[in-house]
């Protein structure tokens, strides 16, 4: 079971008639008589054995994580948010110049479904003796901008080497965030230019990414009654906000089913994640000074998470 739930305003939890203020999420606690109140920071496993995760929404309704027992946790942590990195990779070119006029072949590869066949670009570039390392990055500057890949975002041309940069992912703007990698022909030295390729910035898709979540929010709505029938009118509210954009610090809670008859590896994990606008202050103060304290007291002794 996953479950994400987002705060995005910057303010204490506060309810309304039992309704919790939009964009602000809490932590409630499971009293004797089965009744759910806000966790304290004074409260301890000694006093409360279960608590819960709940957000308020624009639309007046709360949602729940469900209600978990201190004992079944094994994993609270925190991501603070870093942005997307696009893969970086570099052709550089050494020697004096072309020793006999001839071809030299730019093949971009991009890797991302894992397997062949590969979406690619191949660029040919005529060369003459004269043409010495600085020209061949212009020429191949030129032929790939006038034909660039969907997978490159920009190329930058250093003088004697060329950067490629990948996209990010974005799902508004219906990109992966590339993986891909260059193959060159006609410049191993033979002709007196030789090419070396490197990749000089991994790729990463971050912690807390507006866009990354909305994707992770999106495979989650099946989970509140939908099920990719994303030409019906039944499409649940998205909460992670892609429009402004905010950034998000990530908190993540794994606990095992305490429920009796369930299937090890099918339905006996629960992972609650907790996305927070990293400019919500209040809110995330709010948040960590209920939870660490109770959470240092649960069977497990978590150390504090604070972001």
């Amino acid at each position: 079971m996953r479950q994400l739930l987002v705060g995005n305003t910057n303010a204490a939890a506060s309810y309304t008639n039992g309704v919790l203020a939009s964009g602000t999420v809490d932590v409630q606690k499971q009293d004797p008589a089965g009744n759910a109140t806000s966790l304290l920071p004074t409260d301890t496993y000694a006093d409360v054995k279960k608590i819960r995760i709940v957000q308020g929404t624009p639309e007046g309704k709360n949602i729940f994580s469900p209600w978990i027992d201190g004992k079944d946790i094994v994993v609270w942590k925190g991501e603070s948010y870093s942005a997307q990195v696009p893969q970086v990779s570099r052709i550089a070119f050494t020697g004096t110049n072309f020793t006999a006029a001839g071809e030299v072949v730019v093949k971009l590869v991009e890797l991302n479904n894992g397997q062949a066949q590969f979406k690619r670009k191949n660029y040919t570039i005529s060369v003459t003796s004269s043409d010495i390392p600085a020209t061949l990055c212009t020429k191949i500057t030129a032929a790939v901008n006038a034909d660039l890949p969907d997978f490159i975002a920009s190329i930058t041309n250093n003088g004697t080497s060329i950067d490629f940069t990948g996209k990010s992912f974005s799902l508004s703007a219906d990109t992966e965030l590339s993986n891909f990698k260059i193959v060159d022909e006609g410049v191993d030295g033979t002709n007196g230019i030789t090419a070396a390729v490197t990749y000089t910035t991994p790729s990463s898709l971050g912690y807390g990414d507006a866009e990354v979540l909305a994707q992770y929010e999106k495979s989650l709505q099946g989970d509140r009654s939908f099920y990719n029938r994303v030409q019906q009118p039944n499409t649940p509210p998205s909460y992670i906000d892609v429009a402004t954009p905010l950034n998000y610090n990530i908190y993540s809670i794994v606990a095992d089913n305490g429920s009796v008859g369930q299937i090890k590896g099918v339905d006996n994990v629960r992972n609650i994640s907790i996305a927070m606008n990293t400019a919500a202050a209040l809110l995330k103060t709010n948040f960590q000074d209920k939870l660490n304290p109770w959470l240092n007291s649960v069977p497990g002794a978590f150390a504090n998470v604070t972001l």
